[in-house]
């Protein structure tokens, strides 16, 4: 996976791991290992693609699922086995002109589905931000220590293609990562873990996570307008924009049908009912077809 692999050329704290294409040494690794473990599949799986069993029978299960049984098609042919890590979890979503970084305010995203987050994982049942899991100094060691190192190692390995001297980007092409110059131009969501170690990175999205975008939106200042911010990273003069939040809360929750995140049914109508005085929705609805 070329996103651990960055992590560990630059010097970005992550989990330790191991990436197999073959379902019996993959097998035969997690018969062997006494430490828990985070299964997930190298290409994209619409946000499901991500297991943390918690016992070596359902790690051999997921295994299977994902590299014979091909629940994911081919993104589950690679498989990337790593240690878990234990702390709260943050998503940090960054926008970047290729020199310069500007960051949302820090949230969390829920992605077990049932109460009291018992697993399956999701691709986000619903997020709150701003988040008290990271306090000011914590978040300059993210900054320092993942943030930073991130965009700098990007805008080297961009000029290092350019120059013929890698072969590779950072991230895969299903990754659609935007390459201007020699330099990263767009949207990261990461997730980062508050291990007692120090904060460690667990991915990188080259998009906005969903449905982080759906609180940090609404939480921009009427003056600090997301196309022009967007515009800004285009052109490379990100620090000339305004790029203020509101000192306010937001929080969503996703409704998703019976069986979801394995086969569900869809169709069904949404019915909300009145709020209280003062309180105004935001809905998104979000349709799939059965090939997203």
């Amino acid at each position: 996976m070329f996103a651990k692999d960055f992590m560990n050329r630059h010097g970005i704290p992550t989990a330790d791991y191991k990436t197999f294409n073959n379902f019996q040494e993959a097998k035969k690794y997690v018969q062997d290992i006494r430490h828990p473990i985070v299964i997930k599949a190298s290409g994209l799986a619409g946000g499901k693609g991500v297991l943390m069993p918690t016992t070596t029978v359902g790690a051999v299960a997921g295994l299977y699922d994902m590299m014979e049984k091909k629940i994911f098609g081919q993104s589950g042919s690679e498989v990337v086995i790593e240690e878990q890590l234990i702390g709260d979890e943050i998503s940090l979503a960054i926008c970047s002109d290729g020199v310069t970084f500007k960051t949302f305010p820090p949230g969390q995203d829920h992605q077990r589905i049932y109460n009291g987050n018992v697993e399956p994982n999701t691709g986000g049942m619903g997020c709150y931000a701003p988040t008290s899991l990271c306090n000011d100094l914590q978040m300059r060691e993210i900054h320092d220590r993942i943030l930073k190192p991130t965009i700098d190692g990007m805008m080297d390995e961009g000029k290092q293609h350019s120059e013929g001297r890698i072969e590779r980007f950072v991230f895969d092409d299903s990754d659609k990562a935007n390459w201007i110059g020699n330099s990263f131009i767009g949207m990261i969501c990461i997730g980062v873990i508050m291990t007692k170690d120090g904060p460690k990175n667990l991915e990188y999205n080259v998009r906005f996570g969903d449905p982080e975008a759906q609180i940090l939106f609404p939480l921009l200042t009427s003056d600090s307008d997301l196309v022009l911010i967007m515009n800004a990273c285009i052109e490379q003069r990100l620090p000339d924009v305004k790029f203020e939040f509101r000192k306010k809360c937001a929080v969503n929750v996703v409704l998703a049908s019976g069986g979801y995140p394995g086969a569900y049914s869809v169709g069904y109508e949404i019915d909300i009912e009145p709020l209280e005085e003062g309180m105004f929705p935001r809905i998104l609805l979000f349709y799939c077809s059965e090939k997203s």
